[in-house]
């Protein structure tokens, strides 16, 4: 009798483990756990997306215009002006759009290596730059002079790093973390590659945020991660993301010559879909050179950004596949005044006609590739920078 009880008892136990497993995992008992939430994708007109910021809150039209993307990324600084906190502004800022619009996809930002001010979660930082805050000599890291540089390696950061991302993942209204600045975690920069010779520093964000991905269920987790210049191209963070936020695609490092820089930055986005990854294709002007100079005035410039999209555009298009979003501006800042950013989507007459399914892939002769959709026909030369859209 008694090694009956003792035999129940354990199958009880186990009982309790395996709920919990599955629990952590987004599921339920007896259940698989549910694939990640993924934007809307259409063809009728050029899939896109957005990122924005503002120190104060969206208003109205602001609001409306966000929620008419598929999918969000609410970059730091968000509405800690009127809330306090980046993490309430972001909040805020989310339940508006769902209120406007359910379906379109929310991603916080929060970012790997960079302790950027006004987020709630570093008064716990704070507490600990001792341990948390990466130094040599005892001299901290700094990020333009002014932001801490994570210590990857410390476990009591990792947790915190980790409770921070899935608390805001937690919320009805946020759809999923967007992970920034992993390019940064190979330790290559500000002498972090004396510290950790061996690659450990790159070795404990990979672990974190592996453990970050398996502790958030179904909710996405994008990172920025593909980057030319990277090793592998970075294509090994995939393993533990949902898809890659791609920026710095035109702009070659290590001497590389443009049009190669770009070319292979095409095929690993391509590589990536063909996985089943989102792309959330960034392009800003520098796609046109690092010394780029834009008009000061907010009304000039949006009408320079107007002229030029259409080889950005084209490079898009060229690797377009269900699960690729494309956005086009200065940057992310909405808050109006002098640093205000060319941020929306809807100035732009490109974007709003009609494309239609790709025909074919992409066809390369040279420097040129061409690409046809049911009511598009596109030609690029990577090299000269040149772009043609001939609507049908």
């Amino acid at each position: 009798m008694r090694a009956r009880l003792l035999s129940l008892l354990l199958l009880a136990c186990a009982g309790q483990i395996v709920t919990a497993a599955t629990a952590s995992q987004g599921g339920s008992p007896g259940t698989e756990p549910r694939p990640p939430l993924r934007p809307a994708f259409s063809w009728d007109t050029v899939p896109q997306w957005l990122i924005v910021r503002k120190a104060t809150a969206f208003d109205s039209e602001e609001t409306q215009l966000i929620a008419k993307a598929p999918l969000v990324v609410f970059e730091k600084e968000n509405g800690f002006k009127n809330t306090g906190s980046v993490e309430e502004g972001i909040l805020r800022a989310a339940r508006a759009v769902k209120a406007e619009n359910p379906g379109t996809v929310t991603l916080f930002y929060w970012n790997a290596v960079i302790n950027y001010g006004n987020y709630r979660a570093n008064e716990a930082f704070n507490k600990n730059l001792a341990s948390w805050a990466l130094k040599k000599d005892g001299k901290p890291f700094l990020f333009k002079g002014r932001y801490s540089i994570y210590n990857l390696v410390d476990r009591g950061w990792q947790d915190w790093w980790i409770a921070t991302a899935k608390g805001m993942a937690s919320d009805p209204a946020i759809d999923g973390i967007m992970i920034d600045a992993i390019c940064k975690t190979g330790a290559e920069e500000d002498g972090r590659r004396a510290l950790y010779p061996g690659d450990e520093y790159g070795r404990a964000y990979f672990e974190t945020a592996t453990r970050l991905k398996s502790e958030i269920g179904s909710k996405l987790l994008v990172g920025n991660a593909i980057r030319v210049s990277a090793p592998q191209h970075n294509l090994h963070h995939l393993k533990y993301l949902d898809g890659s936020y791609v920026e710095r695609w035109a702009v070659p490092m290590g001497g590389s010559e443009f049009e190669d820089y770009v070319v292979e930055g095409m095929k690993a986005m391509s590589q990536a879909l063909s996985e089943g990854k989102l792309i959330l294709f960034n392009s800003a002007p520098g796609v046109f050179g690092s010394d780029q100079q834009l008009p000061e005035n907010y009304s000039e410039k949006e009408q320079w950004m107007k002229r030029q999209i259409r080889f950005p555009l084209a490079v898009f298009l060229m690797i377009a596949e269900e699960g690729a979003y494309f956005h086009w501006g200065t940057g992310p800042n909405t808050l109006a005044g002098r640093n205000m950013d060319v941020w929306r989507n809807d100035i732009y007459p490109e974007l709003s006609r009609p494309l239609g399914k790709p025909l074919a892939p992409a066809i390369r002769q040279g420097d040129v590739f061409t690409r046809s959709f049911e009511h598009l026909d596109v030609w690029l030369n990577v090299k000269t920078r040149d772009a043609t859209l001939n609507w049908k």
